[in-house]
């Protein structure tokens, strides 16, 4: 029997632990020889708070998406996001997508209430994560 011949794009996640909990990810450029890259976790309680600010040498997207499928625009909490050197505070409470473009300082992000499960996707356009502090 003859070899799939689409194989080669699918990505099996395996699942990773850091910080803000479990997640799976991929890098473009090992998965796909792409410059696509992404990051998805659940967030389910508000212990997932941290992390530094940083920059990045690419564009990012961070999008929080409820997932209740009859409400669609419902979060299921509410997260304050710090963008700049100003560190200006942004509270996102139904779903949103946020563009960082490349150089922006971004972070820290804090989970200050969750009511229902929701999901951040972190999508960046680079074949593989790199940051600076």
């Amino acid at each position: 029997m003859t070899a799939p011949k689409y194989k080669h794009h699918f990505h099996r996640h395996p699942v990773k632990e850091e910080w803000f909990g479990k997640y799976i990810n991929f890098e473009g450029g090992q998965a796909f020889h792409s410059r696509m890259s992404a990051l998805y976790v659940v967030i389910r309680d508000d212990k997932s708070n941290g992390d530094t600010p940083h920059t990045h040498d690419f564009d990012e997207y961070l999008s929080f998406i409820g997932l209740d499928a009859d409400n669609p625009d419902y979060l299921g909490g509410e997260v304050d996001l710090c963008l700049g050197e100003e560190q200006e505070k942004h509270t996102i409470n139904k779903s949103t997508t946020v563009y960082i473009p490349k150089g922006m300082k971004h972070l820290p992000i804090t989970f200050k209430k969750i009511d229902k499960p929701f999901v951040l996707a972190h999508l960046f356009l680079t074949d593989s994560y790199t940051r600076v502090e």
